[in-house]
């Protein structure tokens, strides 16, 4: 290996088998100097790995999840169970590290329950498979808010890995933590999120809408009506941090948009 001058020269192996560096300077050539040439070489040699391990695909991962509450201060607080009251902002869907997993993928849909239990209500694997939304993160969590009706929230997870220095654009997928069966019913799932208080406490007419970034960012926006299905408020907020912007109209007695407010925090 002889290359040519470059302050900054690198050289890339895949093998795992270098231990040490050896340079050799084999030829110094020295232009437009008539005296001697200061010693002014400098050389200075370091190693970036990127190390991958083999994902075994067959572990299963075991996912929770806890309900979030923002205090007016901005402080959280974690609990169990499932949705109650109106406290409840986010949920976080948490799994254990998996070695050789570069990444995770989280998937969840939501079912209505607010004519049956858990043990009526089908959801075979493939109505999971048509009907869920999927990230794929490098954390082994993500949040979620608390932004549905009366229903369930279903979500499994799984391992994704690559084959290896050379194909690292290669994916190897794990198990997911649960399969699926054609006969399910929400019960046969083991992880979801019973919730038992709908947003606004069924009171307001609202919208949701997300806009999904890589590693699981996102716009949230949630829009909210009056009875005549009249645009009012919207909030807008990004996963990325933790604040909300507020836009609102304001109508006069005829129903005509009469004042706009524009988005703030």
């Amino acid at each position: 290996m002889a290359p040519s001058y470059d302050e900054m020269y690198y050289y890339e192996s895949t093998s795992s088998d270098i231990s040490k560096i050896r340079v050799t300077v084999q030829d110094v050539k020295v232009n437009g100097v008539t005296g001697v040439a200061a010693d002014y070489v400098y050389l200075e040699a370091g190693v970036k790995v990127d190390r991958y391990y083999v994902l075994n695909d067959g572990v299963q991962l075991n996912p929770g999840h806890n309900l979030i509450s923002y205090s007016s201060t901005g402080a959280e607080t974690s609990t169990t169970g499932g949705v109650t009251s109106a406290s409840n902002h986010d949920v976080e869907l948490y799994w254990e590290f998996l070695e050789g997993a570069e990444y995770y993928e989280l998937e969840w849909c939501w079912v209505d329950n607010y004519d049956q239990t858990a043990g009526d209500i089908d959801l075979s694997d493939w109505d999971f498979r048509h009907h869920s939304t999927r990230v794929r993160v490098s954390n082994n969590h993500y949040r979620l808010p608390l932004v549905y009706a009366k229903g369930y929230l279903v979500y499994r997870v799984r391992g994704v890995g690559v084959f290896g220095v050379g194909n690292e654009d290669k994916l190897r997928y794990g198990a997911w933590s649960y399969e699926g069966n054609a006969s399910d019913k929400v019960s046969n799932w083991p992880d979801y999120v019973e919730i038992g208080y709908a947003h606004e406490g069924d009171d307001m007419n609202w919208n949701y809408q997300a806009t999904y970034a890589e590693e699981g960012k996102k716009k949230e926006v949630v829009s909210y009506h009056d009875g005549t299905l009249r645009g009012r408020q919207t909030v807008t907020r990004l996963n990325s941090d933790k604040h909300a912007v507020i836009g609102e109209q304001i109508y006069d007695n005829e129903g005509r948009q009469a004042l706009q407010i524009l988005p703030v925090p």
